[in-house]
C-alpha cells in the first residue's frame, strides 16, 4: 500500500478508503487528467 500511495501523490493524486465493517473496503485511486504537452513541430 506505501509503494501504491507513493505513486499516486507522485502523479498529483489521492486514495479514497471508504470501509463498513462486515461488508468490506473500496479503495478509490483519483488521479488527475493528463494535460496535453506540445511535441516538436507542433503549431501552437
Amino acid at each position: 500500500m506505501a509503494i501504491v500511495r507513493w505513486a499516486v501523490e507522485a502523479h498529483g493524486g489521492y486514495i479514497v478508503l471508504q470501509s463498513e465493517e462486515g461488508q468490506g473496503s473500496t479503495f478509490r485511486i483519483i488521479l488527475p487528467l493528463a494535460r496535453k504537452h506540445s511535441m516538436p513541430g507542433d503549431s501552437k
